[in-house]
């Protein structure tokens, strides 16, 4: 007479890989959420370089002062939030007088990342001048050089970009100086 094995896994079996596989979600989890903060900050610097090189290239070309002025508001004409915007909401680039925009002016990026939830940042953009103090917008002259929304010249800027909840991240430090060159930087825990 023969004997018929049963195939398959029996519950312990089940039960211990269902604990193996618990504790490595455990352990990942914190970690993946990190660096999806670090994706997120990355992204944000790279989308600010390329807004700060545009600017500066389209104040050469068309020789006029281009500006890029925080906070989206809610047309590309609207410079009611631009005293009130925040630079994580989006930011717009604008030529001539930043508090005169004219109809051709262009929306560059319209971003949205709060955390619904809670009600706080994720990820914050600060934008400093040299006595590191915090400013709305930045822009570039006819001749390429660094200024202040108020058309004053900047010495230097800084874009600090980070997530204010976490302890160990690292957040991005875009310097420009003042005749344009961007140096883009990793640094842990930045001040913003």
């Amino acid at each position: 007479m023969s004997v018929l094995r049963m195939k398959g896994f029996t519950l312990v079996e089940v039960m211990i890989v269902g604990i193996i596989a618990a504790i490595v979600i455990g352990i990942a989890a914190p970690q993946f959420a990190l660096m999806q903060r670090n994706a997120r900050i990355s992204s944000y610097a790279g989308e600010l370089v390329q807004a700060v090189h545009e600017a500066r290239g389209r104040a050469i070309t068309s020789r006029t002062n281009v500006f890029l002025i925080q906070g989206p508001g809610a047309s590309s004409t609207d410079t009611a939030t631009v005293a009130a915007g925040s630079w994580v909401n989006g930011w717009r680039t604008i030529w001539n007088d930043p508090m005169t925009v004219p109809a051709g002016a262009l929306v560059v990026a319209l971003r949205n990342d709060r955390t619904t939830t809670t009600g706080t940042e994720s990820v914050r953009v600060v934008v400093r001048n040299e006595a590191n103090a915090n400013i709305n917008g930045i822009g570039f002259n006819r001749n390429g050089r660094l200024v202040s929304a108020a058309n004053a010249d900047l010495a230097s800027a800084s874009i600090l970009i980070c997530a204010p909840e976490v302890d160990n991240e690292r957040g991005r430090v875009i310097t420009i100086s003042l005749m344009g060159r961007i140096v883009n930087t990793i640094t842990a825990n930045p001040d913003c």
